[in-house]
């Protein structure tokens, strides 16, 4: 938290540091407070949306249990 030096405004800066590119996943940030850590800061906590690559793999034939010597 910062406070300004007239102690009226009070204001919390987050940051995130995310490729250009991938901006577009960023779905929602906060900051967590609560938590004690002995410090002025809070935790961030970022939530991101991206599809991930489907890739298909041929399946092999299975190996059955060998019963015959039970």
């Amino acid at each position: 938290m910062w406070t300004s030096p007239d102690g009226n405004m009070l204001t919390q800066i987050d940051h995130v540091m995310i490729d250009a590119n991938k901006k577009g996943v960023v779905d929602d940030v906060r900051t967590m407070g609560g938590l004690n850590c002995d410090s002025d800061h809070f935790l961030v906590k970022i939530i991101i949306k991206q599809k991930l690559i489907r890739t298909h793999i041929k399946a092999t034939k299975q190996m059955k249990w060998n019963q015959s010597n039970i």
